[in-house]
């Protein structure tokens, strides 16, 4: 695994394999970071698939501060990542996969530029703003909200995740090529909405039973079982 920083200011992960065919560009959520890389199924490295992982502001090593962790920064550096992956790596195939927070900003990206990939979307919150609402507007000081350890979210970054829940459209991409995966325990991202929203759109949908929001374990190896399917285009369950 090599660690870069690509454009002067965003951490990178990559594990590239020597015949490279694919990528995979992992998406981190609030909190989250780079490290998301361990967490995908490491065999579809032997099938010639690699990784890039990465830093949001604010997030694992990047240096920037908690003003410059914004829903239109994020969306910049998804691009970024994506643009990266395009010129060093040409001629392959890139696919994402979203996690949490990253998803919901991964699928906003992916109704303005509609690249053709193969997507993943787990555990994509549809009511983040009401939980981050319920969480942290009472905690009312200054231009942002504490939320433990030191960390910091601005107040207008809850009031773009609501316009982000507000915008959401169906994708132009092969219905055959996106997949939800969701706990069917998830406190964050509740599973009748998805089940709503992926009927909705004929989205295909892999529920993990008895699975919180964060994958762990079992439910981790459940989940990259299922990853690891859809990547290598097994029928999706």
């Amino acid at each position: 695994m090599q660690e870069k920083i690509i454009n002067d200011k965003i951490p990178i992960y990559e594990i590239i394999p020597d015949e490279l065919k694919e990528i995979i560009i992992t998406i981190h959520g609030l909190g989250g970071s780079k490290k998301e890389i361990l967490k995908l199924p490491q065999k579809l490295l032997k099938e010639n698939i690699g990784f890039i992982s990465f830093d949001f502001p604010y997030h694992g090593t990047s240096k920037e501060d908690y003003q410059s962790y914004t829903v239109a920064n994020c969306l910049n550096v998804i691009d970024q990542v994506y643009n990266y992956a395009l010129t060093n790596y040409p001629n392959v195939k890139i696919n994402f996969i979203g996690n949490s927070l990253g998803s919901l900003y991964l699928y906003i990206y992916l109704q303005t530029y509609r690249t053709p990939c193969k997507v993943v979307f787990k555990s994509m919150p549809l009511n983040n703003y009401q939980n981050l609402k319920k969480k942290f507007l009472k905690k009312d000081t200054n231009d942002y909200f504490e939320v433990g350890y030191g960390r910091r979210l601005s107040k207008q970054l809850i009031s773009d995740i609501k316009s982000l829940e507000d915008s959401l459209n169906e994708l132009t991409l092969n219905k055959n090529n996106i997949l939800f995966i969701n706990g069917t325990e998830d406190k964050i991202s509740d599973i009748d909405l998805i089940r709503n929203f992926c009927k909705e759109y004929n989205y295909n949908l892999c529920e993990i039973e008895g699975a919180p929001h964060n994958f762990k374990n079992e439910y981790l190896n459940k989940a990259n079982n299922e990853i690891f399917d859809f990547y290598k285009q097994r029928k999706i369950k």
